[in-house]
């Protein structure tokens, strides 16, 4: 479980790392078509795909490190042969803190 967990946080760290990145080509993207704002022009159709592709990398990703480590964060320890669907489980596990 520990092997589990730690795995979950380094997945959710790449991601928040690649959310990160993306806001920064975003706004470097911004910056290089104009005075802060993509004007019509050469490069403005490109640096506005951009933008776009760069503003949803950074959502999709800062979704996925935020459900990665909230999975992280449930984790019990105890693995079984529970019901097929997560709501409808047989047992109910909770952690214990000593």
């Amino acid at each position: 479980m520990k092997q589990r967990v730690r795995v979950l946080k380094l997945c959710a760290a790449a991601s928040l790392l690649v959310s990160v990145l993306a806001v920064i080509a975003c706004i470097m993207l911004d910056n290089a078509a104009g005075e802060g704002l993509v004007r019509p022009g050469d490069d403005a159709d490109t640096s506005q795909a951009g933008i776009v592709f760069a503003v949803i990398l950074a959502m999709t990703a800062g979704v996925s490190a935020w459900s990665l480590l909230l999975t992280a964060i449930g984790q019990v320890g105890v693995l079984g042969n529970g019901a097929g669907a997560a709501s409808l489980t047989k047992h109910s596990v909770e952690r214990v803190v000593d």
